[in-house]
């Protein structure tokens, strides 16, 4: 596994909102009962991981939680640009689930994108898995602006405004 500089992570994790945002759309489309129920078993699993404040799991599970909305999805592209995208990466070298607040952000999209998708609701289901990456998106930088990182390279945008 390479190592990802700050700035791509960014860059990774703007480009997932995307692509799952699309199979969260879908997700909400084409999953299967099967699907449906197994999404909603591993979103009690990451409450219950969040409530024992394991958020070392908590992210690993996170990790399957998409994995399991892509695979809902039925979309190929979506999966294969995903995995190409290298999310896992960016999750287990930026720890992001420790940055004070976002485990319970993180677990309140999770509970909106998983419902979103249990109730066919489609558009929320694209929307709410933008928002939770582009939030994680935000997260990064303000963590690298903190450590001032990000050096001559950084974004002159704020990501905060790309949402409007």
């Amino acid at each position: 596994m390479r190592l990802i500089g700050e700035a791509e992570a960014i860059e990774i994790t703007e480009a997932r909102s995307v692509v799952e945002a699309l199979a969260s759309r879908y997700a909400a489309l084409r999953a299967s009962d099967e699907e449906l129920s197994e999404l909603t078993a591993h979103l009690r699993l990451l409450e219950r991981l969040y409530a024992d404040e394991d958020l070392l799991a908590y992210s690993d599970e996170n990790s399957r939680l998409h994995t399991l909305i892509l695979g809902a999805a039925h979309h190929t592209t979506a999966q294969r640009l995903a995995a190409s995208l290298q999310g896992q990466t960016v999750r287990f070298q930026y720890r992001t689930i420790l940055l004070p607040g976002r485990a319970q952000q993180s677990l309140r999209e999770h509970q909106t994108i998983v419902n979103s998708i249990v109730t066919h609701d489609f558009e929320a289901a694209e929307d709410a898995m933008r928002t939770h990456l582009w939030n994680l998106a935000m997260r990064l930088t303000e963590k690298m602006r903190l450590h001032a990182d990000l050096g001559p390279a950084a974004p002159e945008h704020e990501l905060s405004e790309l949402l409007e």
